[in-house]
């Protein structure tokens, strides 16, 4: 099934994670309930170093894809497996020098050794996980969405039910770890299956394809692996400091709501292909600027809804979903709620469609000097809190520093980029919509936080949807949500017809 529209495509992405929600939410939730405080710090720790391991992978080769495959159309066999040759060999090193230094890996991230006998199964996930993501970049490049997103759901899916299938059933992190590498091998073995079918291997690599290919993705890749540093610096701030009970509670007050994710990484994804292909097109820079515009202003009408709902029900989410024992994560997660608002401008992709990787570089570097210093002062003055203002800040920095970078080498006018005066009017409409969510949960009090987060959520929710069909900002929102029912459903229709 394919599609050229970037919102189908982006669409179809959203719509195959959206169905895993529901089990990849509950991992954290039922881990922190079965789990001690002591043992569901250390499993963070853990996954601590398999979030900044993940983009370390091959240096950035996989995901240069996303530029080289729609660029040279004509080549693609050879730019796909000189892409999973070259990542192979990178996946090898990495994990010989874990497996032979392991004790170094434990102490750098916790300041501790006792996860030392973890750290190789972690990585090896790490590893494995992140080599098979070729699949699902190879079908997005191919205007396959669908099945990207089939794919997507499946091994999120996979993924969550052996998380919290193993825990259940009374197995310990290490037995977690050896099941999560059994389905990173299985999604490896479906993804050669898949490219060995569809294009023929070619392992006679050219020099200058290689060399272009190498200085593209590695600035890049180290980018994204000192980025992937720097979204996580504040757990890393944390676990070094403190013990793995306060890492705990300070992980469950930054805890990532799923949905974010997911439509960053769809929007994303869907967005540089298209931004691509105008740029080989050779239009006009406005044109990929009213791209991000466009993607950004419909992330942040859903973004900033999402963000005012757990906002308002802070503590209710936190003593429903993870029980009173993590009270002390309340105030953590009003400050961290912050991000989800910020995540909605995507500005930090188009220097990768315009081949400014080092740029990238420079400023996810700058970021993380910013983010650990910050970090690292703001804990001494604040504690847990002052770790998750300092990654806010960063985060408002780093953008802030993309968004000038992309008006100077765009070319075109701020606005033009982010409409302030559309996302003003925006942010009005919903914060008026919080009084309401804030007044219809104090009307009812004592009544339970379950019950205390459906009055506001439906109240709110009711606000939304009558300034949403009636109110001529949200235009463009109609219709894209129009459109997307349609997809969704059309889609739903084509699985139950294959």
């Amino acid at each position: 099934m394919k599609s050229d529209s970037l919102t189908s495509q982006a669409a179809f992405l959203i719509i195959g994670r959206l169905f895993s929600i529901p089990i990849a939410f509950l991992v954290p939730v039922v881990l922190a309930r079965i789990l001690s405080l002591d043992e569901f710090g250390y499993y963070k720790q853990l996954f601590l170093i398999f979030n900044i391991c993940l983009p370390l992978v091959d240096f950035g080769i996989t995901n240069s894809l996303y530029y080289f495959l729609p660029t040279y159309p004509n080549i693609k066999n050879k730019i796909i497996w000189q892409s999973i040759t070259i990542s192979f060999c990178i996946c090898l090193i990495l994990l010989l020098f874990v497996f032979i230094y392991p004790e170094y890996i434990s102490v750098f991230f916790t300041g501790k050794k006792e996860i030392s006998n973890l750290v190789f199964y972690v990585v090896c996930f790490a590893v494995m996980w992140h080599f098979s993501n070729l699949l699902e970049v190879v079908l997005i490049t191919e205007k396959r969405a669908f099945f990207s997103s089939v794919i997507t759901f499946f091994s999120e899916l996979s993924r969550s039910l052996v998380s919290v299938g193993v825990v259940f059933f009374g197995g310990r992190l290490r037995d977690l770890l050896i099941s999560l590498c059994a389905v990173a091998f299985l999604r490896i073995g479906f993804m050669l299956y898949y490219v060995i079918k569809k294009y023929q291997p070619y392992f006679v690599f050219h020099k200058e394809l290689v060399k272009k290919q190498i200085l593209y993705a590695v600035p890049f890749g180290i980018a994204v692996a000192i980025n992937g540093f720097n979204s996580n610096a504040h757990t890393y701030i944390v676990s070094i400091l403190t013990d793995p009970a306060s890492l705990a509670i300070f992980t469950i007050g930054c805890f990532q709501i799923p949905l974010i994710s997911i439509a960053v990484d769809s929007v994303a994804k869907a967005s540089i292909v298209k931004m691509s292909e105008i740029k080989v097109c050779g239009e006009a820079n406005l044109a990929i600027a009213r791209i991000v515009s466009s993607s950004s202003r419909k992330l942040f009408v859903v973004f900033l809804y999402i963000y005012i709902l757990f906002y308002v029900n802070a503590k209710e989410v936190i003593y429903l979903l993870f029980t009173d024992a993590y009270a002390e994560s309340v105030p953590v997660l009003k400050i961290f709620l912050l991000i989800v608002p910020l995540s909605s401008f995507l500005i930090q992709h188009v220097p990768r469609v315009l081949d400014d990787t080092v740029f990238i570089l420079l400023n996810n570097c700058v970021y993380l000097i910013v983010s650990l210093i910050s970090g690292f002062v703001f804990f001494y003055l604040f504690g847990l809190n002052g770790v998750a203002c300092s990654f806010v800040v960063s985060q408002i920095i780093w953008k802030i520093a993309f968004y000038i970078r992309c008006k100077n080498k765009l070319s075109v006018n701020y606005n033009d980029i982010i409409n302030y005066k559309e996302l003003t009017k925006i942010m009005i409409f919903f914060f008026f919509g919080a009084i309401v969510a804030y007044c219809s949960k104090f009307l009812f009090v004592e009544i339970g936080y379950f019950y205390s987060i459906l009055i506001s959520t439906c109240s709110f929710s009711v606000y939304c949807l009558i300034g949403f069909f009636a109110a001529n900002i949200f235009i463009f929102e109609r219709e894209l949500i129009i459109k997307i029912i349609n997809l969704f459903f059309g889609s739903l229709k084509k699985v139950f017809n294959y």
